[in-house]
């Protein structure tokens, strides 16, 4: 275990690649983040009305020539956890941020994947960049 305020005190430090690699690949942090931004976040998250949250499943999504991976829960692209987002952001900025919110519900599911083989950088995403345009 590790805790948050170590946590971020290293990866400022040494990097985040340096801090996996020394801990075997994955390591456990104990209040990660600081409690009122979590604490927002949540807040925000359960003021977003049910037409905000975007139904994703193994029938909405195009995998083009891919089988896709089983999945079905609801995601949250609007603005209320933008602060839980620029803070996991800079744990390693030279890594594409693609972080969204999710809600599962009864049923909701979504099994092993790496999105990195099979996503590719919309034109529309606001994670989008000079080092990561759409396409990549």
């Amino acid at each position: 275990d590790i805790s948050g305020e170590q946590f971020w005190s290293e990866i400022h430090s040494r990097g985040l690649h340096a801090l996996l690699l020394e801990r075997g690949g994955l390591m456990r942090v104990t209040d990660a983040l600081p409690t009122e931004l979590v604490e927002g976040a949540l807040q925000s998250l359960q003021c977003v009305s049910t037409n905000d949250w975007t139904l994703s499943s193994s029938a909405t999504v195009d995998y083009g020539s891919n089988a896709g991976i089983k999945h079905l829960y609801h995601s949250y692209m609007g603005h209320g956890v933008d602060e839980v987002k620029q803070k996991l952001y800079t744990m390693a900025p030279d890594l594409f941020a693609g972080f969204q919110a999710a809600r599962y519900e009864k049923s909701g599911l979504i099994a092993p994947h790496d999105d990195s083989q099979i996503f590719q950088v919309q034109s529309h995403d606001e994670n989008r960049s000079q080092r990561f345009p759409a396409g990549t």
